[in-house]
């Protein structure tokens, strides 16, 4: 049923078990491949801390987590989607979109309650302004 929906999306968005889940291995490239067999044109790999992964077709882009005390993970996923459709609707190179994307994600487990930790847009940008220049 997946592979009838994968190349009608722009992105998706699975972390590392949502990933094993769907292809049936624990090996993350391998994973990819088969997503990206299955009719996925990008896939961006959450990593929790140890940041983001972006595959598409065999270009792979990684951008390292942030460093942040975890006091909730919830919401960290959905916020690191948000940054990277942000950025990716802005029209932002895939090296800003997964930066962006983990500062949103990294902020929100840095506090409680899913959004308490993500204030704004410049606020998840001054994470890495250093990082982009």
């Amino acid at each position: 049923m997946l592979s009838r929906v994968l190349p009608y999306l722009s992105v998706i968005f699975p972390n590392r078990v949502e990933l094993a889940g769907v292809s049936g291995t624990q090996d993350v490239m391998a994973g990819l491949q088969k997503l990206h067999a299955m009719g996925a044109f990008a896939i961006a790999l959450k990593l929790g801390s140890e940041g983001s992964l972006l595959y598409r077709g065999g270009d792979v882009q990684t951008h390292a987590g942030f460093s942040v005390q975890v006091i909730d993970t919830t919401g960290a996923g959905d916020a690191f989607n948000a940054g990277y459709l942000r950025a990716m609707l802005d029209g932002a190179a895939p090296q800003y979109r997964l930066a962006l994307g983990n500062a949103c994600g990294a902020l929100t487990a840095g506090a409680n309650g899913g959004t308490g930790g993500l204030k704004s847009l410049a606020q998840a940008q001054m994470m890495f302004s250093e990082d982009l220049a």
